[in-house]
């Protein structure tokens, strides 16, 4: 049986106070919070005392512009992850109306879900993420560790505003991005893995 408990804010999902994109500030409590996450295979799982994981790197996809393609499929083990056949890069010129600090962002093609993955397993410490065509929308990131589900943090997203969710989805080998059909922008990914 499943179990699901609250988490706090601090163990779970802290919002930075305001995130400054392209001049606009935004603070994430107001007024689309994010909400809390769920914990579900207990109280203290998603805040591990220590981590075996010792090297932070952040997934951007801006060098993904020196190919010459304005969009299309990340290519093979981008960042030494198999990504799924939704997960596209986007030029910030396809898209001139959109605010970003970065020169491409990942997608999901046609709304679909997308997912990453690995062999050996990392944590998700942050994602900054927006709505890509919707003025807002709810998704649901979830960590997975050899096919069962370890966490769950609902997320609510609006168009032109980015926002840094740092999350403590630990020991885990597969994130999946539920959209519900809607576009979603990421504009940078934060993992830690084993290495030097």
């Amino acid at each position: 049986m499943k179990r699901s408990a609250r988490l706090t804010a601090s163990c779970f999902l802290q919002q930075q106070p305001a995130l400054k994109t392209d001049g606009r500030f935004h603070d994430p409590k107001d007024p689309y919070p994010g909400g809390g996450g769920e914990d579900l295979h207990g109280e203290n799982a998603m805040c591990p005392e220590s981590s075996h994981r010792n090297h932070e790197s952040v997934i951007a996809f801006n060098e993904l512009y020196e190919t010459g393609e304005s969009m299309g499929p990340l290519p093979h083990q981008y960042a030494g992850f198999t990504w799924s056949p939704s997960a596209w890069f986007l030029a910030k010129e396809q898209m001139p109306s959109f605010r970003s600090a970065e020169r491409v962002v990942l997608f999901n093609n046609q709304g679909k879900d997308l997912f990453f993955e690995s062999e050996e397993p990392f944590d998700l410490k942050e994602v900054l993420l927006s709505a890509l065509w919707d003025g807002r929308c709810d998704v649901l990131i979830e960590g997975w560790k050899r096919g069962s589900e370890r966490y769950a943090a609902p997320v609510a997203l609006t168009r032109n505003v980015v926002v840094r969710y740092e999350l403590a989805f630990a020991d885990i080998d597969r994130i999946g991005v539920k959209t519900h059909g809607a576009t979603v922008a990421i504009h940078a990914i934060t993992v830690i893995v084993e290495g030097p």
